[in-house]
């Protein structure tokens, strides 16, 4: 998301007269629009085996139609997994990025399931849809890892940006979700799409209006078929009923702290905001101090028992 978007401003000033229909293309357009991927150049055994993943597969999803890569890291200090934690990245990332957290769930007695979302990674699809049809994508996911024997005890989200926002839009339709662990997440894509561009690159963007913003937006949705208005992780965590940890650093420029305080905000009974001074967007993520992984076992082991 950060990247992709960045590149839309920096190409808005570099073209002068860009038009709203490019723009919208750029935020929704997925790095693997117009391509296939191959399941034969997927990694091999002896790969898989050395960077700890102990299954891979795809699943089918769709409308519209995907292949979602999936792989999965099992515990191995417990007979039994404590329940199955599904891992989300950001955007413009994959799955193996993600691994860390994945390796620290398992190490935590939880069976990891680490995805790439649709256009992105090791899985197909033409457009990014903040949420909205990832959330579904996932839904179908868990039918399959259910279908595979592979849903020991309940089911948890753990997600970085993009991937947070996703993981709450999941829990929004998915009774199933027990729990979810959300890394500075947004509130909805209208709140987000002008506020990167004003935040970050004024000087590019001093000329776009808020209407602007908006119908550049309206257009994107009608490009990848979806209403960004539904593209809300806000109105998703006034529905689930599923606890929902929300850490955010208190530095973050890219999705400001204030957008999880919101979100906490419409869910306070069944929400906790753990944030972390002077932690940037990627600081967070990193959590060189273990804080963040520290409060994400103990939310997990106390709403996924």
């Amino acid at each position: 998301m950060i990247r992709n978007m960045l590149w839309i401003l920096i190409l808005t000033a570099l073209c002068g007269g860009c038009s709203h229909t490019r723009l919208a293309h750029m935020i929704v357009d997925a790095p693997n629009k117009g391509t296939s991927v191959n399941p034969a150049l997927d990694l091999d055994g002896p790969a898989l085996h050395a960077l700890g993943v102990d299954q891979q597969f795809r699943v089918p999803v769709g409308p519209p139609a995907a292949s979602i890569g999936v792989w999965v890291v099992e515990p191995k200090n417990v007979k039994t997994p404590r329940g199955a934690v599904i891992v989300l990245h950001g955007l413009l990332a994959q799955r193996v990025i993600m691994l860390r957290d994945a390796q620290m769930l398992a190490d935590a007695g939880y069976r990891a399931v680490l995805v790439d979302l649709r256009g992105q990674g090791r899985s197909t699809g033409d457009y990014l849809t903040f949420g909205v049809v990832e959330a579904r994508d996932m839904v179908q996911v868990i039918d399959d890892l259910d279908r595979r024997k592979l849903i020991a005890g309940h089911i948890g989200l753990f997600g970085m940006s993009f991937g947070a926002a996703t993981a709450i839009e999941v829990a929004g339709i998915e009774p199933r979700v027990r729990a979810v662990v959300a890394l500075a997440p947004f509130a909805t894509m209208r709140e987000e799409v002008p506020h990167f561009g004003h935040q970050m690159l004024p000087t590019f963007t001093w000329g776009l209006a808020p209407e602007d913003f908006r119908q550049i937006e309206d257009e994107a949705g009608m490009i990848a078929h979806f209403d960004p208005d539904a593209a809300s992780p806000l109105a998703a965590i006034a529905r689930t009923s599923a606890p929902v940890l929300l850490a955010h650093g208190t530095a973050d420029l890219i999705i400001p702290v204030e957008q999880s305080k919101e979100l906490h905000a419409a869910a306070a009974e069944h929400s906790e905001l753990l944030l972390v001074p002077g932690a940037g967007h990627i600081t967070l993520w990193m959590d060189m101090d273990g804080t963040v992984a520290r409060k994400a076992r103990e939310w997990f082991g106390r709403y996924l028992r």
